[in-house]
């Protein structure tokens, strides 16, 4: 008898959904769905006041670049039902006053009963909830606990605990904690943060580590990547959200500090308020021949990007990152940021190297030291690189998140 998973998540892409939607739940529940268990996604969406999507471009971008999210009018506001590739999923909007604050108490208890009404609708009875980010899941725990007693659940955690260590831990989120059988960190960083601030929380934890399609790695692997570490330019590349917690400007910072020594390229994927700075800095220093700026691109362009480069830069606040992955997976020399989500994923001078977050002297000094490490110490991190990254394909980690929650 295949076993039923019910995955609560406020972020998941939609077949209306605008571009850019991380899809990191997904890749889970796509590849439980194709290892034979009942999958059904409820997509907690939250829907605000009509004049919050009325509001000027430049407040858009003003909340992008100061909160380091993107900040859309067009995201679906309607509930809906659809299939996304091979999962069910059901859109459910509940009410919210603005981004950074609270749900309110009768709105989640009016999600819950909708989201139960669904389940019935569907005769839908879940062995195993998993929940992912703490709002407004953690919020919908209790219901879910009372209501299925059975059931294993489980919650993700993905990011700060701002949410959960309000009032030191006296709070709707902390009590929702209780009812859960497993809880999830997106990094090791998160569950290092989670046990200084609670160190008595027994319940049983594991990391959900994120992992790149099977076909990306078959395809990187069925070629022959030739890393050229001898070359005088270097291609630097980072790809992300151009907001101010990424800190893609220190990158270029760092290389024209380092440009005398040694000569670079810079390649930007992705868009956002802080391309405008990115910009204006390649002009000031008379560097603009030497940036690329490449916007969005699909995913399949990005990888054929890491192929050509030598190093991949990131060096921002992360929950995890699974681009450096598919960077460490192309042979790139990464620089990922030291206790943030990859730190312990990347060993520092073993298979990458890490960095302060935003930290542009550091990282101009880390530059520094990777141009002058001998060849054939770079083409072994590299080759370390590729070997760590072939262990987080997206059929190991969706086992592995199974295996954590007793459904293996």
């Amino acid at each position: 008898m295949k076993k039923n998973i019910l995955v609560l998540t406020p972020i998941y892409p939609a077949t209306d959904s605008i571009v850019g939607i991380t899809p990191v739940v997904h890749y889970f529940a796509n590849e439980w769905v194709k290892l034979g268990y009942n999958v059904r996604v409820v997509n907690s969406q939250a829907v605000y006041p009509s004049v919050f999507y009325k509001l000027p471009e430049a407040i858009y971008r003003y909340a992008e670049k100061v909160f380091g999210f993107a900040v859309k009018r067009n995201v679906p506001r309607t509930n809906a039902e659809f299939k996304y590739e091979r999962v069910n999923v059901k859109r459910i909007c509940i009410k919210k006053i603005l981004p950074t604050f609270d749900f309110k108490d009768r709105d989640i208890r009016k999600h819950y009963e909708e989201i139960y009404s669904y389940l019935n609708e569907v005769d839908f009875e879940p062995d195993y909830i998993v929940g992912h980010w703490d709002s407004p899941t953690l919020l919908l725990t209790p219901f879910f606990r009372k209501r299925f007693p059975n059931s294993t659940i489980s919650v993700v955690l993905h990011g700060d605990m701002a949410y959960i260590s309000k009032n030191n831990g006296k709070n709707r989120y902390f009590d929702g904690l209780k009812d859960l059988n497993v809880l999830g960190f997106r990094s090791k960083a998160i569950m290092e943060r989670f046990e200084q601030l609670f160190p008595h929380f027994d319940a049983k934890k594991f990391i959900c580590y994120s992992g790149v399609p099977d076909e990306f790695i078959n395809k990187i692997t069925s070629i022959e990547i030739d890393k050229v570490f001898s070359e005088d330019t270097w291609n630097f590349l980072f790809v992300g959200m151009l907001v101010n917690r990424k800190y893609p400007e220190k990158v270029l910072d760092a290389l024209i500090a380092t440009e005398k020594q040694y000569p670079f390229h810079y390649t930007v994927v992705g868009e956002g308020a802080v391309g405008e700075k990115i910009k204006k800095l390649a002009i000031d220093n008379n560097v603009t021949d030497k940036v690329s700026l490449l916007g969005r691109i699909p995913r399949g362009e990005v990888m054929d990007q890491m192929v050509k480069a030598q190093c991949f830069v990131m060096i921002s606040k992360e929950t995890f990152g699974l681009v450096y992955i598919e960077a460490m997976l192309s042979g790139c020399l990464v620089i990922a940021s030291r206790n943030q989500g990859i730190d312990g994923v990347i060993i520092d001078g073993y298979n990458g190297y890490l960095c302060e977050v935003g930290d542009e002297s550091e990282l101009r000094e880390i530059i520094l030291k990777i141009r002058s490490t001998p060849l054939e110490k770079l083409e072994q991190i590299s080759k370390n690189a590729i070997e760590t990254a072939k262990q987080y394909s997206d059929s190991i980690v969706a086992k592995e998140y199974l295996n954590s929650v007793g459904a293996l």
